[in-house]
C-alpha cells in the first residue's frame, strides 16, 4: 500500500494535518508532489512529533485571513481532516454547479485510483470549504459575543502562533543549510583525501559512517578531525620528499667521474630537472615517483664508479708490481782509447861506440 501517485500538493497537505497518517511521512515527503518546505516539516516532525506544529500550506492552497485561523483554533488538526472527508459527500448540494472532488486522505493500492477520488476542478472545492468554513465561524462568534474582544482575544495568540511557526520554519531552514554546508565539505574532503597519493594511509570510514547515518554533528566533527590528519600526514610527507630528492640530486652531481652509460646520463637529466622543483601537494605523487627512480639510478651508477675506480686502481697496482720485478739493464761501459805511447828514436850523429875493455872511447879513468 502506499500514498496515490497522482495525489496533490493540496492532498499531500491533508495527509500530513492528520496525526494518523504520520506512519507515511517518508512516502509524504518522497512523493513526486512534495515541496522543499513540506519535506523539512517532515524531517522536523520525525525528530520532534509531540511539538511540532502544522504542516506547511501546499504552493497552490491560497492563504486565507481570520476564517482560517479560527478554524485552526477551534478545530484540531484530527478533526478537520475527518471533516473535511465527511463533507465531501455533501459538495454537490452545497456548491451550484460546480464539481466536488474526494481527498485522498489515506493510502491507496499502487497504480488503482477510482476516479472520483482523483482531482477534479479545484476552484469549486476551494469554493465549498470557504462557504463551510465561514458558516462555522459566523456561528462560532455568535456563540462566543464580544464581537471585537473575541476576536483581538483569539488573533493575538494566533498572531503569535504564526510568527512561532516562521521562527520553526527558519530554524528549519538553517538546519537544512547547515546540513547541506556540511555535507558538502565532508564530500570535497573525502574527494581531496581520494586525490591523494596518502589516500591509502588515511582512515577515513569515521566520516563515512557519519554521513550515511545523516548525523551532522557527528559529521562536522569527523570532518574536522580528519582535515587535520590529513594536512599533518600531506605536510610530512611533502617535507621528506623534498628532502631526500635533495640529496639525490647531490649525489648526483658527484657522478661526474663515473663511467658514461644510460644509467648516468639518465640521472643527471633527472636530477637537473627536479633541481630547482618545490615539492607541494600538487606535485607530490608525481615527486614520489621521481624519488623512486633517483634512489634506483644513484645506487646502479654509484656501483659502475666503484666498480670503474676498482678496475683502475688494480690496473696501477698490477704496474707497480710488473716494474718491481722485472731487473732494469745495466747501461754499456764506454772505455776510453789507450794513449799511444811515443818511441824513443836514434840520435840522428854518430855515437861512438864501446871499446873492446867496456870503456867509452876518449874517456880514461882520471876523469
Amino acid at each position: 500500500m502506499g500514498i496515490d501517485p497522482k495525489a496533490t500538493a493540496y492532498e499531500l497537505e491533508a495527509l500530513a494535518c492528520d496525526p494518523d497518517n504520520w506512519h507515511l511521512l517518508d512516502e509524504i515527503a518522497a512523493h513526486p508532489a512534495s515541496w522543499p518546505e513540506l519535506r523539512m516539516w517532515v524531517e522536523e516532525a520525525k525528530a520532534h512529533p509531540d511539538t511540532i506544529g502544522p504542516p506547511p500550506l501546499a504552493p497552490d492552497e491560497p492563504r486565507q485571513g481570520l476564517i482560517a485561523r479560527l478554524q485552526a483554533r477551534f478545530k484540531p488538526l484530527k478533526t478537520r481532516s475527518k471533516e473535511q472527508g465527511e463533507q465531501t459527500a455533501n459538495d454537490e448540494a452545497r456548491c451550484d454547479g460546480t464539481e466536488t472532488v474526494a481527498l485522498n486522505l489515506g493510502p491507496c493500492e499502487q497504480g488503482t485510483v477510482p476516479d472520483a477520488a482523483r482531482p477534479g476542478k479545484r476552484g469549486g472545492l476551494l469554493r465549498c470549504r470557504t462557504a463551510i468554513i465561514t458558516g462555522i465561524a459566523i456561528m462560532t462568534l455568535t456563540f462566543l459575543a464580544g464581537g471585537g474582544y473575541v476576536v483581538g482575544t483569539l488573533l493575538g495568540p494566533q498572531q503569535q502562533k504564526t510568527q512561532s511557526e516562521r521562527q520553526d520554519e527558519d530554524a528549519m531552514r538553517k538546519t537544512s543549510e547547515q546540513r547541506d554546508k556540511a555535507m558538502a565539505a565532508a564530500a570535497q574532503l573525502l574527494e581531496r583525501i581520494g586525490r591523494s597519493p596518502v589516500a591509502g594511509d588515511i582512515d577515513h570510514t569515521g566520516l563515512e559512517q557519519a554521513m550515511n547515518a545523516d548525523d551532522i554533528k557527528r559529521v562536522v566533527t569527523e570532518t574536522e578531525a580528519l582535515k587535520t590528519k590529513f594536512l599533518q600526514l600531506i605536510d610530512g610527507r611533502i617535507a621528506s620528499t623534498g628532502e631526500s630528492i635533495a640529496q639525490y640530486v647531490e649525489r648526483a652531481n658527484a657522478m661526474a667521474s663515473a663511467p658514461e652509460t644510460a644509467e648516468k646520463t639518465e640521472l643527471l637529466a633527472l636530477a637537473g630537472e627536479w633541481k630547482a622543483v618545490q615539492v607541494t601537494e600538487t606535485n607530490l605523487g608525481e615527486a614520489l615517483i621521481a624519488e623512486q627512480r633517483l634512489s634506483e639510478l644513484t645506487t646502479t651508477v654509484e656501483q659502475q664508479k666503484r666498480t670503474a675506480d676498482e678496475e683502475a686502481a688494480q690496473r696501477e697496482r698490477d704496474m707497480q708490481h710488473q716494474q718491481s720485478t722485472t731487473p732494469m739493464p745495466s747501461p754499456p761501459i764506454m772505455q776510453a782509447d789507450p794513449i799511444p805511447v811515443p818511441q824513443p828514436q836514434a840520435p840522428s850523429w854518430s855515437v861512438p861506440g864501446e871499446t873492446r875493455d867496456g870503456t867509452l872511447p876518449g874517456k880514461d879513468g882520471s876523469l
